[in-house]
């Protein structure tokens, strides 16, 4: 079971499910769940579950972000290399006495360690300078499936 819908119990799942089957509405979060579910079911070997999906492509728009925001001039090889010299330095120290937190300290505000303590929230460890300049390159991915093939 995925992070999300194991943050809910059983019958409050058979119950979105069966509300859901009758056509009425659930909450969100529980429609989400629902769907990561079915899509976790169906994924083949290999393929990582939905939610962590979601994390890394959520941690990746953070890093883009935080290029657009403060590197903006900066090509993306030379903005992946600042960025994973602030996020090593920050993961290594304030992020450690930062991690349990709810909330990003407010000394982070207009800072690149605001998106950093999200992102670290998202995926614990930090990419490689080389895995950052090709997630600032690319677009950010569509967490759908792959249509199958048409075999008409």
């Amino acid at each position: 079971m995925n992070a999300l819908a194991s943050s809910f119990d059983r019958d409050e799942l058979a119950d979105a499910a069966a509300r859901l089957r009758d056509g009425l509405e659930i909450d969100a979060e529980i429609r989400r769940a629902i769907a990561d579910l079915v899509a976790d079911a169906a994924r083949g070997p290999g393929e990582w579950p939905t939610a962590t999906r979601r994390a890394f492509a959520r941690r990746d728009e953070l890093l883009r972000e935080a290029h657009r925001i403060y590197w903006p001039d900066t090509r993306p090889a030379p903005a992946a290399q600042e960025i994973a010299i602030r996020l090593n330095r920050y993961a290594a120290s304030a992020w450690l006495r930062e991690r349990h937190l709810d909330a990003c300290p407010p000394r982070h505000e207009g800072r690149p360690e605001a998106l950093f303590w999200q992102a670290l929230r998202l995926v614990e460890r930090t990419p490689s300078s080389e895995r950052i300049r090709k997630i600032l390159v690319e677009t950010a991915p569509l967490l759908l499936p792959a249509p199958a093939p048409h075999l008409g």
